[in-house]
This record gives structure tokens, C-alpha cells and sequence, in this order.
């Protein structure tokens, strides 16, 4: 029965750390792919 919390409590914190990296990479991925985008719609017709 304990192994199994355990289980659970590392799945959660490891899910925890994913969602917490990608929001805080998420507003620096935006920033870096914004001006590609920007010149892709710019060079379309």
C-alpha cells in the first residue's frame, strides 16, 4: 500500500516539474518564435 502513494506522489511531482518548465519556457518560446512568425506572415503574399 505505501509503495503504491509512493508511486503516485512521484508521478505527481514529475507531472508538477513538466507543467512548471513548460509555463516558465512558454512566454521565452513565444518571444523567440513571434518575430519568425512575424516575417513568415510579412513574406506571404
Amino acid at each position: 500500500m505505501m509503495e503504491n502513494i509512493k508511486q503516485r506522489f512521484k508521478g505527481f511531482l514529475l507531472s508538477f516539474i513538466c507543467l512548471s518548465c513548460i509555463l516558465g519556457m512558454g512566454p521565452y518560446l513565444t518571444l523567440q518564435t513571434a518575430p519568425a512568425l512575424g516575417t513568415l506572415l510579412t513574406m506571404l503574399p
